[in-house]
C-alpha cells in the first residue's frame, strides 16, 4: 500500500501528546507523524485506518478514538502553519523505518 495520510484524534486516557508519539516512534508501521493541534497527530503509514486502529487499541485499552484518512489539497481545509500544509499535501516517511 503506497503511503497515506491520517488524522489521529484521541482522547486524555492516552496521555499526553509526548506518550503518544513515544509509542508511535517504536512502531514500523508509523513512517511519520506530526503534532499541529491538541489530542491529535497527523500520521504517515502504509498501513490501512484499521491496522492503525487495531495497533493503537491494543496499546491504549479503553481510549476513544478516531483513526481517519485525510486526503490533501482541495479535499482539505483549514487555518494550519505552511509547513503542516506541506507534510499534508506531500506526505513522506522520516526515513526511520524502511
Amino acid at each position: 500500500m503506497p503511503l497515506q495520510l491520517y488524522i489521529l484524534a484521541f482522547n486524555a486516557v492516552v496521555g499526553d501528546t509526548k506518550t503518544l508519539t513515544n509509542f508511535l516512534d517504536l512502531r514500523p508501521e508509523i513512517k511519520n507523524w506530526a503534532s499541529v493541534l491538541p489530542y491529535s497527530l497527523l500520521i504517515v503509514s502504509d498501513r490501512s485506518a484499521k491496522a492503525l486502529s487495531d495497533i493503537f487499541s491494543n496499546r491504549f485499552p479503553g481510549a476513544h478514538f478516531l483513526i481517519s484518512l485525510i486526503k490533501g489539497n482541495e479535499l482539505s481545509n483549514g487555518y494550519l502553519p505552511k509547513w503542516a500544509w506541506d507534510f499534508i499535501n506531500t506526505p513522506k516517511s522520516s526515513g526511520r523505518w524502511p
